[in-house]
């Protein structure tokens, strides 16, 4: 799609830049195509031209609208390429991180560092995702794969905390954290009624809020 649109740039042919254009325009979907229009507006002010989006059809359009169409294009795919980059590269180190045979986790080690310098690190992680099955949970209470879920998120837990209070006590909220997971998971494993499990589902989550509230993360 590059190539073919690399060429449009260098010919004089109208129509070979249209034709490139609507092969651009079937294969990017509906999403890019609402910021394809965004960046072109952009790209025709900057060439003083009137800002063009429309897409009904490149027949339609001057020379100097496919041109401009055309360039929104190169910085869009551009834009996706960086975007790419970027995500494989940070996930790569997450990877790295995550499956390093000899390495065990500490509960600040940074798994992800998004654009903004916000950070994601192994606790963050298993508290977010805990309280994210909670929330599944509470919405369908019948569901048993978020009972499992919480379950493997308390054993995770374990494991972490485990690995990285050798050689101190563990502290008091990790203590509670886990306890809390576990005996809420026992109950809500001997309960059939719905209801029922939402209600415990509520109030462990309700319990893990007040630990972090009063005893730390």
């Amino acid at each position: 799609m590059q190539a073919r649109l690399y060429q449009a740039s260098a010919t004089k042919i109208l129509c070979l830049k249209q034709e490139a254009l609507l092969y651009y325009k079937t294969k990017i979907g509906y999403t890019l195509a609402k910021q394809h229009d965004s960046i072109c507006i952009d790209v025709a002010i900057r060439n003083g031209g009137y800002p063009t989006g429309n897409w009904v059809t490149f027949k339609m359009m001057t020379e100097f609208e496919v041109d401009m169409h055309i360039k929104a294009a190169h910085e869009l795919i551009n834009s996706e390429i960086r975007k790419q980059e970027y995500e494989l590269n940070t996930y790569s180190q997450a990877e790295r991180i995550l499956f390093h045979p000899t390495k065990a986790f500490s509960r600040d080690q940074i798994l992800y560092t998004n654009p903004k310098n916000e950070t994601l690190s192994v606790d963050d992680l298993l508290r977010v995702t805990k309280y994210s099955i909670a929330v599944a949970e509470i919405t369908d209470p019948g569901e048993e794969n978020w009972e499992l879920a919480s379950a493997s998120i308390t054993i995770f837990q374990c494991i972490e905390a485990a690995l990285n209070n050798q050689d101190q006590p563990m502290p008091i909220s990790k203590k509670l954290h886990i306890a809390n997971g576990f005996l809420s998971t026992i109950v809500k494993r001997s309960v059939k009624n719905s209801d029922t499990k939402k209600g415990i589902t509520i109030a462990s989550t309700l319990i893990d809020l007040v630990i972090d509230f009063f005893a730390g993360a």
